[in-house]
């Protein structure tokens, strides 16, 4: 999801300052995708379907507690692994979408 959401920000967030930039930046430096999620909502005025907000945020900070063990980390079960794959078509769709809008814009066609 987060590479869906960062391929976004990458390639069509337009910064127009340098605070905007550094802000791209950030946004790009992130794992959360909460901040990954108003980045492109706010920096870029993208509307995000509800349904993949919920799936996201449901998802969030998997990253870190599957990833590195210690006291927040937990092995994820197979419930888990639904919720993260059923999140990840979320973002594809939506990524695929925006790129398809984004292009048909670049181009003229609709």
């Amino acid at each position: 999801c987060e590479r869906y959401l960062k391929h976004l920000i990458s390639e069509y967030a337009q910064p127009e300052t340098d605070l905007e930039q550094r802000d791209k930046e950030r946004a790009l430096r992130t794992h959360n995708l909460l901040l990954l999620m108003k980045y492109i909502r706010n920096e870029m005025n993208l509307a995000i379907p509800d349904e993949m907000e919920e799936k996201l945020e449901r998802i969030n900070g998997f990253y870190f507690t599957t990833r590195y063990p210690g006291a927040d980390s937990f092995l994820a079960s197979e419930r888990d692994v639904d919720k993260a794959e059923a999140a990840v078509e979320s973002a594809r769709r939506f990524t695929l979408e925006i790129c398809s809008r984004m292009h048909g814009e670049d181009t003229g066609k609709e």
